[in-house]
């Protein structure tokens, strides 16, 4: 299954995520097709909580990004949104952050349904990174048009009391 997951989600960071899309008035993400291009994604799947859970215990980093997939039919949203959690509250002290896309649950920005739709993913990355990225894109203006619930969804909510030690706080 791993496979048939690089061959989708790849697709679809190329053809979707990297390219303009013309309802948003921007990429997705410009940052995804470059760290795909580079062959930077560090490619997992995992068929259970139990292989997520041991995932979180052994988080290691030689790329710009893990991508962990899974059957959304395999683990549910409820499961998915308990690891994150759980490994916010122990990796972003130490500056590495998760984040997920479930097709069980809608993700808008700028109004757009972002979800790949068929496999649920888990992205793994550096936090810093992820915060310069961010602070880039909100310096080009890349937020203007998303909500207040999308901008708290993506971005905001990595600065909420308690979530960081003061240094990584802006």
């Amino acid at each position: 299954m791993i496979t048939e997951f690089k061959e989708d989600m790849s697709a679809w960071i190329t053809e979707w995520v990297g390219a303009f899309n013309t309802e948003m008035g921007q990429i997705p993400c410009p940052f995804a097709r470059k760290a795909l291009v580079d062959e930077q994604v560090d490619w997992r799947f995992v068929e259970s909580v139990e292989d997520l859970e041991k995932i979180r215990q052994e988080i290691y980093f030689d790329k710009e990004i893990v991508v962990i997939g899974f059957h959304p039919a395999m683990i549910g949203i409820e499961q998915v949104c308990d690891f994150i959690d759980k490994f916010n509250d122990d990796y972003m002290p130490k500056g590495i952050i998760a984040f997920e896309d479930h097709p069980y649950e809608k993700q808008t920005a700028a109004g757009v349904t972002m979800n790949q739709g068929k496999w649920g993913w888990i992205g793994i990355q550096r936090l810093d990174k992820l915060d310069r990225a961010s602070e880039m894109l909100m310096k080009k203006g890349y937020y203007e048009n998303w909500s207040d619930d999308e901008y708290k969804y993506v971005v905001s909510w990595r600065y909420e009391e308690g979530r960081r030690f003061p240094s990584y706080r802006k």
